[in-house]
């Protein structure tokens, strides 16, 4: 079967998956399934897109007097970096492809214990404080908590019939349709350049409120340009709650992947099944809060 035509993109054979066909449209998705590197930096921001930020977060993100946008920056950066450094830490990804489909036998899931890791209650965040913080009463925990865990728990099952390569080629396509002005995606550095060549010089911003604010002495802690930068490069995570708010408001979530030489990628290269694949199915009789 071949992607040309189908719906699903050519992804299904009569055993489930087709692998060789998930790497090619992996490329076509602008992911090369066997840059073991990238796969897993863009693999990280499919997992924080979906598990962390693409649920309850997003309404704290929403309500009135709820998290702010840098805070918001450095808390999805935050939960990128967990996600990158346990799939760093675990990952096989080398496979030949003929193998990439074995089923991983007794060897431990390396999907089921992001749940653990993203919904740690005590996990430290940017500002200071624990995860368990950001929820506002028990049950907006407790609905966080399994939102997290029925994405970890949908990948772990997918891992345990396909191999954990493929569902870090499914998490990778999400990350480069769907989210693609996320933080430390590998056009990071790029982005960061970028925007640093274009702090000190307003009118390379088409954007009247960037231009003008740029104009203006910048606010304390964020005039040492060499050491914004290396906070920067590190990780918005990494940065002051100040210099994150700053780095904001001077342009950088303006900055398209075609600012600095990125190539873009369409959202609709993606096959439905791809997302349909990663993303949980609803359970009936649960809403949001």
């Amino acid at each position: 079967m071949t992607g040309g035509g189908s719906q699903d993109g050519g992804l299904f054979g009569r055993g489930g998956i087709d692998i060789a066909q998930l790497d090619y449209q992996a490329r076509v998705c602008g992911v090369d399934p066997m840059n073991s590197k990238r796969l897993i930096e863009l693999a990280s921001v499919g997992v924080a897109a979906l598990a962390w930020r693409e649920g309850p977060v997003e309404d704290w993100h929403a309500a009135q007097d709820g998290i702010g946008q840098a805070e918001m920056m450095r808390l999805n950066a935050a939960a990128t970096r967990t996600a990158r450094d346990h799939l760093r830490a675990e990952a096989r990804v080398d496979l030949p492809l003929e193998d990439a489909r074995l089923p991983s036998g007794g060897a431990a899931s390396i999907f089921a214990p992001l749940s653990r890791l993203l919904a740690d209650p005590q996990r430290s965040l940017p500002d200071g404080r624990v995860l368990r913080d950001l929820a506002a009463d028990a049950g907006a925990w407790e609905e966080f908590e399994g939102h997290v865990c029925a994405h970890c728990g949908r990948w772990a099952g997918l891992e345990t019939a396909y191999g954990p390569r493929s569902v870090l080629i499914l998490l990778a396509c999400h990350a480069v349709g769907r989210v693609r002005k996320w933080w430390l995606l590998p056009d990071w550095s790029a982005r960061v350049q970028e925007f640093f060549r274009r702090l000190d010089d307003p009118e390379a911003w088409d954007d009247r409120q960037v231009a003008n604010y740029l104009r203006q002495q910048p606010p304390p802690g964020t005039s040492d340009r060499h050491a914004l930068r290396q906070r920067l490069l590190d990780g918005p995570d990494r940065c002051t709650a100040a210099a994150a708010d700053y780095c904001l408001r001077a342009g950088l979530g303006l900055l398209a992947p075609s600012d600095y030489g990125w190539p873009g990628y369409s959202r609709h290269a993606m096959p439905a099944a791809c997302r349909a694949l990663v993303v949980p199915p609803s359970r009936p009789g649960v809403a949001r809060r």
